[in-house]
Formats: C-alpha cells, structure tokens, sequence
C-alpha cells in the first residue's frame, strides 16, 4: 500500500485522489492536485510518499501561480 500527502499548496489548491497501477510488477501511485489560486507567486510544495514497510521518502519542488492573461 502506497499514500502520498502534498502540503503547502496555495489557498485554491488541493490535492486530490490517488489511484495505485502495477506496472511490470511494480506498483506506482499517481495523485493530482487541482484548484484555482489566485495568489500569484512561487510556492515550494512538500511531498511525502510512504509504503507500509515503512520506507519514506520526501521531496520538495516548486510550484508556479502565474497571473490571469
């Protein structure tokens, strides 16, 4: 069993489900975030990915609000 938790999206921003596929024995997890932000700037967006062996791991990326054309 595979979970992933995203924190510090922008006001607007969820995130939303995630779906587990095998692929050549492998299981991958795929999650999505949606919303509409209006708050324009760079946020950095933390992720934390787990199985229920334990094993851990987290990142870190960033994530773009641009203004409205």
């Amino acid at each position: 069993i595979l979970s992933m938790n995203v924190t510090g999206l922008p006001k607007g921003i969820i995130q939303g489900p995630c779906y587990q596929t095998q692929v050549n024995n492998t299981t991958q997890l795929s999650c999505s975030i949606a919303g509409t932000s209006k708050i324009v700037g760079i946020y950095t967006v933390q992720i934390r990915a787990q199985d229920n062996r334990g094993g851990v791991i987290n990142k870190s990326t960033s994530l773009f609000v641009l203004p409205l054309p």
